[in-house]
């Protein structure tokens, strides 16, 4: 004789019990949870996860390959590569590092190649220059150009090059003109013609 089950309970006017139009199933009844069908029957869930997927959207290759997740109620099997920590170095100017598509772990680097890295040294470096945070001390070869705009057979010249410049001297055609160089100390100096003229005087 099949089993009768109780889905309604009526005690005079007031309905105690009304299972008729609940929707619960073994399908959608978690796992060691029961309950009672529209019929009244007992049910024992058979339902294996606990969340609601069906607003979820990733694919495939967004997941790490050998991890699974749930999307719209199916499993979804990553596809994503599993880079590990990656490595990159870039060794001259405006070169790029293209990071690989996939699954970083967070212990990858990217890096100015070391043996350029050892040139970034404040003597390598023209003073007041900044690269990558190293500031350059080297100062070179100084240079000045004294323009003289009066016309005048003694020049003085302050370079202020804390040395003794060569000098080339030219006039106004840019011809070179050989005169007497007297230096007056290592920032100055003294230039004599045998004729007043006007140019310019490039101490090196």
């Amino acid at each position: 004789m099949a089993e009768k089950y109780v889905n309604k309970v009526i005690a005079g006017k007031d309905v105690l019990i009304d299972l008729t139009e609940d929707t619960v199933d073994v399908d959608h009844l978690l796992v060691g949870k029961t309950a009672h069908d529209k019929s009244g029957k007992p049910i024992e869930g058979e339902c294996t996860y606990d969340a609601d997927t069906s607003d979820a959207n990733a694919v495939a290759s967004e997941i790490a390959a050998n991890r699974s997740a749930y999307v719209k109620g199916k499993k979804v099997d990553g596809a994503m590569p599993n880079n590990e920590a990656v490595t990159g170095i870039i060794a001259t100017k405006g070169e790029k590092y293209s990071v690989p598509l996939g699954y970083h772990n967070g212990a990858g680097e990217v890096f100015i190649d070391p043996e350029e890295s050892d040139k970034l040294i404040p003597e390598n470096i023209r003073e007041g220059v900044r690269i990558l945070g190293v500031t350059g001390e080297h100062i070179g070869d100084r240079n000045y150009v004294h323009v003289q705009s009066i016309s005048s057979k003694v020049w003085i010249v302050q370079h202020n090059l804390n040395k003794y410049p060569s000098v080339t001297v030219v006039d106004s055609a840019d011809t070179v003109v050989i005169g007497n160089v007297k230096y007056l100390d290592i920032n100055s100096l003294r230039l004599e013609f045998t004729a007043p003229f006007t140019g310019k005087a490039y101490c090196n």
